[in-house]
C-alpha cells in the first residue's frame, strides 16, 4: 500500500467506526502514515458506523497530521449506503481530482 501511497497524487481512506474509533488495522497503518510527513498530496476520507461514526472525523485528523490536505467532501454511510450516500461517494471523488 505505501508504494501506492508514495505514487499517487491523491488517495482515499476508509474505516469503519468500531468502539468509537477505526479499524486498530486502519489505526496502526495512520500511525506509520504520519511519521512520514507527506507533502503536496490529497485524501479524502470515508466510513460507515452503526451507531456513532467518529471513524471519518479521526480519518480526517490522522491525514491532515500525516501532511495530506485533506478535501472538505466526506462520506459517512449509516449501516449501508443509499442512493444519496452513493451520489456523496462521486462528490468526494471528484474533490480528489480538481487540481489546484
Amino acid at each position: 500500500i505505501m508504494t501506492e501511497v508514495f505514487k499517487s497524487r491523491a488517495i482515499a481512506v476508509g474505516s469503519p467506526t468500531v468502539l468509537n474509533d477505526v479499524l486498530s488495522s486502519v489505526n496502526g497503518w495512520l500511525t506509520f502514515l504520519k511519521s512520514l510527513k507527506f507533502k503536496n498530496k490529497k485524501a479524502a476520507a470515508f466510513g460507515c458506523y452503526g451507531w456513532t461514526g467518529e471513524s471519518v472525523k479521526i480519518l480526517q485528523e490522522s491525514l491532515a497530521d500525516a501532511g495530506f490536505d485533506v478535501v472538505d467532501a466526506e462520506l459517512r454511510v449509516n449501516w449501508n449506503p443509499t442512493q444519496e450516500d452513493l451520489d456523496q461517494a462521486q462528490a468526494v471523488a471528484e474533490a480528489l481530482l480538481v487540481q489546484d
